[in-house]
């Protein structure tokens, strides 16, 4: 099998003087010269219950590019079931010493999938209180939901703990668009609420003109992502040079060579 090598690309989250707060540390799998992107394999990934071996890979790079770049912060996106990993746990314990782990951000995906959340939430309480910090990545409600259930959905992850919120690209366009008595102005107005009162970062993603920017910063939105930000890199200047690689052999790279080279001859038999 030819060597799958995962690297990390790294996207700014900032202030509202595009000033880098932290960076988004987001898997990149290289196979035979070709780039896959993660909804390529994560569900295969997923299907053969290697996410947190997945995981594992992407938090060993971390370590290595915080070591490298002691000045600067990380997250990673993670999911409900590395976080119910045992193994992934010890990984954790082994690898993030705790000089380490204030500059670590753990974002947690799906997360209006609140019940596949809700069963971890003690091991994420201990993960905070180990030092890590902890984010809901891509909150996104309907226009048309109804605000008990949203009140009712912010209630349950809010009360799990977390440092930072991140609003989805699909909801800061229809917010940005709204009038002020929509569904989603109303979702909006809840999600502020409860960070106010938890003392959370609400970070809006997916940032792509500078009108976003005035409007967000009028609602008191002041952490922002997005390619008018800053675009995923390999590289940043003046740090380190090029992210961490790491090739993956095991079962993990087995399971991503086998889905990129099922897509390369679904391309070719569509041609």
């Amino acid at each position: 099998m030819t060597d799958v090598c995962l690297r990390l690309a790294f996207m700014p989250v900032a202030d509202i003087n595009h000033k880098p707060l932290y960076y988004e540390g987001l898997a990149r799998v290289e196979y035979q010269q070709r780039f896959l992107v993660p909804i390529q394999f994560l569900p295969s990934l997923q299907d053969n219950q290697l996410m947190a071996a997945f995981d594992g890979h992407i938090l060993a790079l971390a370590v290595e590019w915080l070591k490298a770049n002691p000045t600067l912060n990380l997250a990673l996106n993670i999911m409900p079931e590395t976080i119910g990993d045992a193994d992934w746990l010890a990984t954790f314990d082994q690898l993030v010493t705790p000089d380490l782990r204030p500059r670590l951000i753990l974002e947690l995906s799906d997360v209006l999938l609140v019940s596949q959340w809700l069963p971890h939430a003690n091991s994420l309480a201990l993960l905070r209180a180990s030092g890590v910090r902890l984010a809901f990545d891509n909150l996104n409600f309907r226009d048309d939901e109804l605000a008990a259930d949203v009140d009712r959905i912010l209630a349950q992850l809010f009360g799990v703990g977390v440092d930072f919120a991140k609003l989805d690209q699909v909801f800061v366009d229809r917010l940005c668009q709204s009038t002020y008595n929509s569904g989603t102005f109303n979702a909006f107005n809840l999600i502020r609420q409860y960070a106010e009162d938890n003392q959370v970062g609400l970070v809006a993603g997916g940032i792509e003109y500078t009108s976003q920017i005035d409007f967000l910063d009028a609602l008191g939105v002041n952490h922002l992502q997005g390619f008018l930000i800053g675009k995923p890199e390999l590289r940043l200047d003046n740090q380190s040079g090029e992210s961490p690689f790491r090739l993956l052999n095991d079962g993990v790279g087995q399971v991503i060579a086998e889905k990129a080279e099922a897509l390369a001859a679904a391309a070719v038999k569509k041609k």
